[in-house]
């Protein structure tokens, strides 16, 4: 086999698990004994849920982790797997699906605000385009209360911006797979999907 298909499958499903680990859900019931899914419109295992049931801190915290279980893996394979082009477009969407449909709640998982921005920073240091699109949507967060418009609108701007930024097409190819996904996990309420995951203001 290819060296470098073996370490993108590598990568991939160390990815996958990375962003299957939930630590919005995870570390409100280990330390707190509380289900952020709980008394919440969306159920969501999410971190602003986790800030909402929670308190800012620990809330925080669990931002902060899911940012990084999304590039760390990204960081690895660039760095010291020699992941490149192509090789790296499911290595970057895989702590995404992850933490959208992880094996830890049977496919139920977050809304991936977080991860999107962590991949996006392992991804593309040099311009910050991760690092923008978080500060954008933090800075909108007490403006726009709908949460579920303000990811679909920010996460089409950013795929704009890689697309006027960034010539390669796989980094276009990632950022409609992440777009897709984001668009996907906030559909509007009465479709297919909020049928069995109603999706209120607290995004994640």
């Amino acid at each position: 086999m290819d060296e470098r298909l073996l370490a993108s499958l590598v990568y991939t499903a160390l990815g996958y698990l990375s962003g299957g680990i939930l630590y919005a859900y995870l570390l409100p019931r280990l330390l707190r004994g509380i289900d952020v899914r709980d008394g919440t419109d969306d159920h969501n295992p999410g971190g602003f849920n986790a800030v909402k049931a929670c308190g800012l801190p620990l809330g925080v915290l669990c931002i902060v982790l899911d940012i990084l279980k999304g590039t760390v893996p990204v960081l690895l394979a660039i760095r010291v797997g020699g992941v490149r082009g192509w090789y790296l477009v499911p290595v970057v969407l895989a702590p995404v699906i992850g933490h959208a449909w992880p094996l830890l709640l049977r496919g139920r998982g977050g809304k991936c605000i977080s991860v999107s921005f962590g991949v996006f920073i392992a991804l593309l240091p040099d311009i910050l385009l991760g690092v923008f699109w978080a500060v954008f949507y933090v800075a909108l967060l007490p403006v726009v209360h709908d949460h579920r418009v303000l990811t679909r609108v920010s996460s089409l701007l950013m795929l704009v911006a890689a697309f006027l930024v960034y010539p390669m097409a796989y980094v276009r190819a990632i950022a409609c797979g992440v777009t897709g996904i984001l668009q996907l996990r906030h559909r509007k309420p009465g479709s297919r999907q909020a049928q069995h995951e109603p999706i209120g203001p607290e995004a994640a």
